[in-house]
């Protein structure tokens, strides 16, 4: 019959028992005596009782569905949707419409799952390094590069890892910018530096076995130092992974990994790859190729998201797999409050002794049923908030330098009234004349590009200590020349000391400077122009090669 309600076409009581039965096994309600909650009371949804004291607790508190406000056979609903539905995933709108709740309220519903699926990910880590540590035990090593691997691999969950894009930055919205500096999957998911550089894509690093796990981790870029850690903490030393050749700083860490290379070229004439670019000797990429395929299908459901969110998203989507795979009884198994039934948790996430612990130890009460003193709540988002992801900027770049206002902090305006920094204020005047001629766009570009990187050294050199070429080099991974024009730059202005310190000719060693600053630590970076044309720039290199 049609025209009926949403209750009458769900059956609410089926999922109201799927709700209680994930916070039964997820989030257990324990009382103060040890004994978990599980006597359902009809007259009071929210709460359960003690089976031995007969203590009520709430079933909701300190859980992700804590103040719910919608009838809790919703939540129900879509954690059984979303898991029967995956790969594919269901969106506030579709709960909104289905639901017949308001589409605010549908997204704190989904908000509400994405805590929960980024709280249980926790206990997932132990179950996979667990599996990895039995199947790949420490004698275990793979043939050497070359030779078939194949029968040391089979039945083993061998990791894949790689790296894909979602919602990369079209060239129409940023204003058609060639995309010939930030080269790789970083140079879609960042805005051009005109527009800010800020970062409007998610870079998702994925890893997975067949048939088995996946761990998303929403990531900047692709570097060494970022994805390193990440697979170090969660898999084991003497795991098989297998990756394309982005990864060549793994095999220092991992002596197992192994490479495809996808650019194989072919050795007959007549064809430009090679037949075997995508399995050589049974390394393959398949398995991870799959997941992004499987990953970006889904994703294109919420048309769009924010990369502050792409760690709840990200974390729902591999929840819900995870749980396909390990079930929830093993995910159960895990939970910490399953292991030590004395320690209930507490609002804000983290554990808390009950009364009765905290009164025989001689601390004061706390929780909920200590003689009515509460701990603060916290918004719920709040809660969210560990799991937000910091968004970047293009790597190397800043805001625009305010090089066009002519403010200045008092302290600075003190400063250029002293005759030692007569060269200073003709290089701020000079600066400040730039900006105001019809200087061409590229001369523009070239100070902005200056300016930023004199803003990153200026923040690193805060004391006035000496420092020095070569380790400035090492931090921020930065070419020479670069550095020593605005060094030279600030020499001549007098706001630093610089000193050569190489050992003998430039061509026969490495240059090396030492340079300390000269301004208060209070002084910001005055605004001097960077910026030099062919003349200017012989003509400061001669000057330098003169004076050494």
């Amino acid at each position: 019959m049609l025209g009926g309600t949403t209750s009458q076409a769900i059956n609410t009581q089926y999922y109201q028992a799927v709700f209680d039965d994930i916070l039964s096994r997820l989030y257990p309600a324990q009382c103060e005596c040890g004994t978990i909650c599980d006597r359902p009371m009809p007259s009071r949804p929210y709460s359960v009782r003690c089976p031995s004291c007969l203590r009520q607790k709430s079933k909701l508190a300190h859980t992700p569905f804590r103040n719910l406000r919608i009838p809790q056979w919703m939540a129900g609903y879509a954690v059984e949707e979303s898991y029967h539905r995956h790969p594919q995933v269901i969106t506030a709108s579709e709960l909104s419409r289905r639901l017949e709740i308001n589409y605010r309220t549908a997204l704190l519903l989904k908000r509400r799952i994405q805590l929960l699926a980024s709280e249980q990910l926790k206990r997932i880590y132990p179950l996979i390094r667990q599996e990895l540590e039995t199947a790949f035990p420490r004698p275990y090593k793979l043939p050497a590069e070359g030779n078939d691997v194949r029968p040391e691999t089979i039945d083993r969950p061998v990791v894949h890892a790689d790296t894909m894009v979602l919602f990369s930055a079209s060239q129409r919205a940023n204003k058609g910018r060639k995309r010939h500096r930030n080269r790789g999957l970083t140079s879609s998911i960042y805005l051009s530096e005109r527009l800010g550089g800020h970062q409007i894509g998610t870079l998702c690093h994925v890893m997975g076995t067949k048939q088995g796990w996946v761990l998303i981790d929403s990531v900047p870029d692709l570097r060494a130092n970022t994805v390193g850690p990440i697979i170090r903490d969660r898999l084991p030393r003497n795991t098989a992974i297998f990756t394309d050749e982005a990864y060549t700083w793994l095999y220092r860490i991992y002596p197992n990994h192994r490479m495809v290379n996808h650019s194989k070229k072919s050795a007959d004439r007549r064809f430009k790859y090679a037949r075997d670019r995508w399995c050589q000797n049974g390394v393959h990429n398949q398995v991870s190729e799959g997941l992004n395929g499987s990953l970006k299908k889904a994703m294109r459901a919420y048309s769009y998201f924010r990369p502050q969110y792409s760690t709840l998203y990200l974390n729902e989507w591999a929840f819900f797999k995870n749980l396909r795979y390990f079930g929830l009884e093993r995910l159960a198994e895990n939970s910490l409050a399953a292991e030590n039934p004395v320690v209930r948790r507490s609002r804000t996430g983290c554990l808390i002794e009950s009364a009765r612990d905290s009164a025989e130890g001689g601390n004061g009460p706390c929780g909920a049923s200590a003689d009515s003193i509460f701990r603060q709540k916290l918004p719920f988002t709040r809660l969210l908030e560990p799991y937000f992801y910091r968004a970047e900027r293009i790597p190397g770049a800043s805001q625009r330098p305010h090089a066009r206002s002519g403010s200045a902090s008092p302290e600075l305006e003190r400063i250029l009234k002293l005759a030692p920094f007569a060269s200073l204020r003709e290089a701020i005047q000079s600066c400040r004349a730039f900006w105001a001629a019809s200087s061409l766009p590229y001369q523009r570009a070239k100070q902005r590009k200056y300016a930023r990187l004199a803003n990153h050294l200026w923040d690193r050199i805060q004391s006035r200590d000496w420092h020095y070429l070569s380790d400035l080099i090492a931090e921020t991974r930065i070419d020479n020349r670069p550095l020593m024009r605005v060094l030279r730059r600030w020499a001549d202005t007098g706001i630093i000391e610089l000193r050569d310190l190489t050992p003998g000719p430039s061509k026969k060693h490495a240059i090396e400077y030492g340079f300390r600053r000269l301004l208060p630590g209070a002084v910001p970076l005055p605004e001097i122009l960077y910026r030099q044309n062919r003349k200017e720039f012989l003509e400061e290199t001669e000057k330098w090669q003169n004076d050494r």
